[in-house]
C-alpha cells in the first residue's frame, strides 16, 4: 500500500462572513482577524481519499460536488472520496445557517480550488507504507450539554500511519463541539482543534487529521467562560490522549480501502399549523422590534418565509458511507449526530459527523421527546423541517447494511 499527506491553507480573507454562533458583537458576523491558520488536510491512501476542513460543514450539494471534483483529479472512485468537517464555529460560512452568517460562495469555490491542489500533491508524494497502528485512551475534555451525566464518548482513537521515509500522518478522532471560543470571537480559528495540533505535532513528528465524532449533543468541559483560555486547555488535554494512545497503539495490518454509500431515508415531523406560524411570527416581530437586533429572531422570520414557499416532504434524503482499512471502518454521517447513535455502531467504527454533508442535529427519539435548541429550534436555522422520530435508526440501519456490502458494487482501487 501506499500513502500520502498534504496540507493546504483554507484561511479566508478577513472581513469573509464566519459562521456558526448567533449575537456575534459586530454585525454581518464578519471575521476581523486571524487566530490560527485554518486547514485542509488531505491523505491518499492506496485509492482512496480521506479529507479534514477546519469548517462549518459543507450543504450535501457541496459535498457531492467536491467528492466529484476530487475523484476526477486523482482517479478514484467518487465513493472512495470521504470528506469531513470539523464543525469550527470560527471558521467561514461555507454554508448558510440562518441567523449565524449566510454562505461565502465566493470564498467556497476557492476552498474547493485548493482542496483539489491539495489532493493531487498528496497522490503524487505516496510513499510505501511500513506501519500502522491503531491507539486509544481516555479524555475528560468533554461533556454532555444536555444531562450532565447523559452518554458520551470519551475515547481517543488514533491510526498512525509511517511510510519508508518516517512518519506520515496521525488520525485524530474525538466528538467535541468546536465552540470553546464562544459567539464574542470574531478571529478565524479551528477553535480548540488548533491547540491540538499545536500540542501533539511536535511530539509526534508529523501532521494530525481530525475526525469529528458524534458530537451533537456534546460541548467542551467548560471552566469558567468560553474563550481563549478555554480554548487552549481542550486542545491540550485531547493532545495528551492523542500522545497518550499513540505511545499505547498495537500494530495493525491495513488492507485495500473497501468504499461503500448508502441512501437513507429520515423521517421528518410536519410542519406547524398556519395559526402557529402565525402566532410565533407575530412574537418574533415584537422581539426583534423591542431588541433592534436579535439574529434568532431574524433567522426564525426567515425560516418562516421559507416554509410558506416550501411544500411539505415526508422524508429527506441522506447518504452515509464507510471506507474499510481492515481493521478499521470510517463511517461518515451526514451532520450533529447525537452520541447514542455512535454508540449503536461497531466498536471497530469511527463515526465521523459533518461527513456527506450537514443536514442539521439528527438524533434519537428519546432526545425528540425531550425537546430542546437541538429539537425545537436548530432545525429552523438549517433548513425547514425537523427530523421525526425513527431518524436515528435509519442512520444505523444504513450504516450497519453498508458493512455487509450489500447494496451495490463495492469501489476498491
Amino acid at each position: 500500500m501506499r500513502a500520502g499527506v498534504a496540507l493546504a491553507d483554507i484561511t479566508p480573507p478577513v472581513g469573509t462572513r464566519l459562521s456558526g454562533f448567533a449575537g456575534r458583537p459586530v454585525p454581518g458576523f464578519v471575521s476581523t482577524g486571524v487566530r490560527d491558520p485554518l486547514r485542509a488536510t488531505v491523505l491518499w491512501i492506496d485509492g482512496a481519499l480521506i479529507v479534514a476542513l477546519d469548517t462549518i460543514g459543507l450543504t450535501p450539494r457541496d459535498d457531492g460536488a467536491l467528492r466529484r471534483r476530487l475523484a476526477r483529479a486523482v482517479g478514484c472512485a467518487p465513493e472512495a472520496v470521504l470528506i469531513a468537517c470539523s464543525h469550527t464555529h470560527s471558521g467561514a460560512a461555507t454554508m448558510t445557517i440562518r441567523a449565524t452568517g449566510d454562505k461565502e460562495v465566493a470564498w467556497t469555490r476557492e476552498l474547493f480550488r485548493r482542496v483539489e491542489m491539495a489532493a493531487k500533491e498528496a497522490k503524487a508524494s505516496a510513499r510505501s507504507l511500513v506501519e500502522a497502528r491503531l491507539g486509544e485512551a481516555s479524555c475528560d475534555a468533554a461533556i454532555n450539554r444536555r444531562r450532565a451525566e447523559g452518554p458520551r464518548d470519551a475515547r481517543v482513537r488514533t491510526l498512525q500511519l509511517q511510510t519508508d521515509s518516517g512518519p506520515l500522518v496521525t488520525l485524530v478522532h474525538f466528538a467535541c463541539h468546536p465552540v470553546a471560543l464562544g459567539n464574542q470571537n470574531t478571529l478565524l480559528s479551528a477553535d480548540w482543534v488548533a491547540s491540538l495540533r499545536e500540542h501533539a505535532e511536535p511530539a509526534l513528528g508529523c501532521p494530525t487529521l481530525f475526525l469529528q465524532g458524534c458530537c451533537g449533543d456534546i460541548n467542551p468541559r467548560f471552566g469558567t467562560s468560553r474563550g481563549e483560555s478555554e480554548a487552549a486547555r481542550v486542545g491540550k488535554e485531547v493532545a495528551e490522549a492523542v500522545l497518550a494512545a499513540a505511545t499505547a497503539s498495537e500494530r495493525v495490518a491495513l488492507t485495500a480501502p473497501v468504499a461503500v454509500h448508502r441512501r437513507a431515508r429520515l423521517p421528518l415531523h410536519p410542519y406547524p399549523d398556519h395559526a402557529t406560524l402565525a402566532e410565533r411570527e407575530q412574537e418574533a416581530q415584537e422581539r426583534l422590534a423591542a431588541l433592534g437586533r436579535s439574529d434568532i429572531d431574524q433567522g426564525f422570520l426567515e425560516w418562516i418565509a421559507a416554509v410558506r414557499k416550501k411544500p411539505e416532504r415526508r422524508f429527506a434524503s441522506a447518504t452515509v458511507s464507510q471506507l474499510a482499512l481492515g481493521p478499521l471502518t470510517l463511517v461518515g454521517l451526514p451532520g450533529e449526530i447525537f452520541t447514542e447513535i455512535g454508540q449503536a455502531l461497531e466498536t471497530d467504527a469511527w463515526p465521523v459527523g459533518f461527513a456527506n454533508g450537514n443536514l442539521g442535529y439528527l438524533y434519537p427519539d428519546s432526545a425528540f421527546d425531550e425537546g430542546g435548541y437541538e429539537v425545537t429550534l436548530a432545525y429552523k436555522l438549517y433548513g425547514e423541517q425537523q427530523a421525526g422520530r425513527g431518524t436515528a435508526q435509519a442512520l444505523i440501519r444504513a450504516a450497519q447494511t453498508s458493512r455487509g456490502h450489500t447494496p451495490g458494487t463495492p469501489h476498491r482501487r
